[in-house]
Formats: structure tokens, sequence, C-alpha cells
């Protein structure tokens, strides 16, 4: 962190941010993203217009980011524009293009999930493994699962701040080891 002042600009948007209960790192690629746009300009960001905006856009481009990364900048400038500075026509004016079609992921057979779970050293890193893949966990949902989260009799994973800070239930595979979970998580 430097020690320069925050501006009244940025920290109005800090406070707009913070109020609508963005995530810290959702903030600070927000800020990252309205600071680009000053940079790239030479001005205070209040003081660049759409057409700006849509001439920068296309330098991203040029410039060889990808599309996701694009779309990043450009979602932050328009919670900048729209709830900053209040400009209610940002979104129409700061379009983003359609979502790609997304693909389906391949699915493993079972001699590669075999394998998978056969390679962990340790039975707790099995256990894991096989509750992961039989409920369908993300990375961070499995190193957060805790005792008190499983639920022997109805067979239900509960799942704290998952993906976008939502709780959810996850079921269990009875082959995806719920006990052994928990009395590996209990030590």
């Amino acid at each position: 962190m430097t020690d320069r002042p925050i501006t009244p600009l940025r920290q109005r948007m800090i406070e707009d941010m913070t109020i609508r209960r963005l995530k810290p790192h959702t903030q600070g690629n927000y800020i990252r993203a309205v600071a680009r746009l000053a940079k790239h300009f030479n001005k205070s960001p209040d003081q660049i217009d759409y057409e700006e905006v849509r001439r920068y856009r296309l330098d991203l481009i040029d410039q060889g980011f990808k599309a996701h990364n694009v779309n990043q900048m450009m979602t932050g400038l328009r919670f900048f524009y729209k709830h900053t500075l209040g400009r209610r026509d940002a979104l129409e004016m700061i379009p983003l293009p359609p979502e790609p079609p997304r693909k389906l992921r391949e699915i493993l057979s079972t001699e590669e999930i075999a394998r998978l779970i056969a390679a962990a050293r340790k039975p707790m890193w099995r256990c894991l493994i096989c509750v992961a893949y039989g409920a369908g966990l993300r990375a961070g949902e499995v190193v957060a699962i805790k005792v008190k989260d499983i639920d022997r009799e109805r067979m239900v994973l509960r799942i704290v701040d998952g993906k976008g800070g939502r709780d959810r239930a996850a079921k269990l595979s009875p082959r995806g080891a719920p006990f052994a979970l928990g009395r590996h998580l209990a030590r």
C-alpha cells in the first residue's frame, strides 16, 4: 500500500462498493480499472466521456487483452459511472458483449477418477478428493469444510460462503466417505 492520500472520488467509489457489499477482491479490480482508464487519458476519470471509454476499450483489445479481462474492466467502469458518478445511462453506454456459449467440462472416466483418488498419498486427501468429486465442490469449498457442516443423517454437506458469498447444500454420495471425512476433520 502506498502513503498517497485517497482522492475524494476514489473514497466515494470505495464507499459505494462497501454499501453494495462487494468483496475486497472485486473492489480492488474495479478501482484498478478506473485508475488504469484515468492513467490512459492522463486526466480525472470523472472528466472522461463515453466516447473515450469506447476508444479505451478498443485500445485494450488491440493490446491483446483477453475478452474476460476487458469485460471485467468495463464492469468496473460501469459501476463507477453508474453508482459513483450517478450517470444512469452508463449500462447502455458501456455495453458488455454477450457471454460466449459455455462448453461442457470434460467428464472423467471411472478409471481416471480411481487413478486420481489412488494418487493421493494420505487417507485424508483421498477422502477429500472423494467428497469433492462426489458432491461437486470447488477447491475453496473443500478446504473450508468443517465437521459441523456435515449432516450424516441427511447425507448433506453445508457449504458456507461458497462462490458469490452464498451458502448452499451439497448432497453427499454414500461412497464419498462422509463419516471418514468427519473423523479426519476432527483431528
